[in-house]
């Protein structure tokens, strides 16, 4: 009985942080290109420090602070963020950042939002066990009039082939 509710625990775990990548049909970006060192370094940064602060936030039961840092007001993007930390908080789970490498960032030459793509793995412990993910993912980016930077959307690439 206890191994099955535990297996419907992270299905209901794994469904939500794919809903949570998959983003809600996102539209695809025009042609992508390099962006300078400088760019490209800023935002790295930025991604990567939404990830710590994410996991984070997410393990505290915090999400509110990542919407005004991170993100785009009241986005489908952050509700999803918060259906899955309502979900891990559900099954007492927690979040531990492994591993986060940023492997290139690009420019839309449409729109001039940026993307990272980026190899993440993480753990997910649910009582004693430990689900060990590994996604290739992109993080989309837009920059705002004040020149700042926010998270528009993830969309999970383990499966894509380039």
């Amino acid at each position: 009985m206890a191994v099955t509710s535990m297996w419907k625990r992270q299905v209901a775990v794994a469904l939500l942080a794919a809903a949570l990548l998959g983003g809600c049909s996102e539209p695809k970006p025009g042609a992508l290109h390099a962006v300078p060192d400088e760019t490209a370094e800023r935002v790295s940064a930025f991604v990567t420090s939404y990830k710590q602060d994410m996991v984070a936030a997410v393990n505290d039961h915090e999400l509110a602070q990542l919407e005004a840092d991170y993100l785009l007001p009241n986005t489908s993007f952050f509700h999803a963020l918060q259906r899955y930390g309502e979900e891990l908080q559900k099954n007492g789970s927690t979040k531990e950042l492994v591993s986060f490498e940023v492997e290139n960032v690009y420019e839309d030459d449409k729109e001039g939002d940026y993307f990272a793509d980026v190899i993440e793995q993480v753990h997910i412990i649910t009582d004693d066990q430990v689900d060990d993910i590994t996604r290739n993912v992109r993080y989309w980016v837009v920059e705002g009039a004040d020149q700042s930077l926010r998270l528009y959307t993830i969309i999970d690439r383990t499966n894509e082939s380039d």
